[in-house]
């Protein structure tokens, strides 16, 4: 109702953690590669780190001085290897993702996806056969840098040929409720990412 109200045309989401319950999957291959490489296991709060405070996975095990190139390079390479097994097993859609997206649009809006990660992980959204069309996908592959930089919503603004102050973005994290305010649209905060309550508590679920 809310949506209808503000004459919202465009709802972009964020993917991990808002439409995808990916946390499970990562923190699994962390988990895989430190013990393959003898590494301490991460804390409990690996994703909270990662995703809400943006520290590397290697800042969170070894403090910022043990972060090193051989260490990021012995990361890369295992996490490349078990990564697609992982993420088929235990990345999933949120119970009620595929749901609401279908309402949505049914309802009219135009949709579309803005994520700091890439293609593969946005298809396992876009490529389950109860989701709608998106009108964008943007990735980083396409935008080339990560929120709270807007340039990722701009490039998806224009995609959908929507001006920002028509358009809602939502997201898990408090970088993602910067990106948005400052591509000059409005956000909701949601709770279901492992920012937890940080991302509403911070900026406010609704701006």
């Amino acid at each position: 109702l809310w949506l209808l109200i503000t004459k919202v045309h465009g709802i972009l989401f964020d993917v991990d953690g808002t439409l995808l319950d990916s946390s499970p999957a990562y923190t699994e291959m962390m988990f895989r590669a430190c013990r393959e490489l003898g590494w301490p296991l991460p804390a409990e709060d690996l994703m909270q780190q990662i995703m809400t405070f943006r520290r590397s996975p290697l800042e969170v095990i070894f403090g910022a001085a043990g972060v090193s190139k051989e260490r990021e390079q012995a990361l890369f390479a295992i996490s490349r290897r078990i990564w697609s097994d992982v993420f088929e097993t235990l990345a999933r859609p949120f119970p009620d993702t595929l749901e609401t997206l279908q309402v949505l649009w049914e309802q009219g809006f135009r949709l579309g996806i803005v994520t700091d990660a890439n293609h593969e992980v946005a298809r396992r959204i876009t490529g389950h056969p109860d989701c709608p069309p998106m009108d964008v996908i943007v990735t980083r592959e396409e935008s080339g840098v990560r929120k709270p930089s807007p340039i990722p919503i701009e490039m998806a603004l224009r995609g959908m040929g929507l001006h920002a102050e028509s358009v809602v973005y939502i997201g898990d994290n408090p970088s993602d409720m910067q990106a948005g305010k400052a591509a000059g649209g409005r956000t909701i905060g949601v709770t279901t990412g492992p920012s937890g309550q940080i991302a509403s508590a911070r900026l406010g679920p609704v701006q």
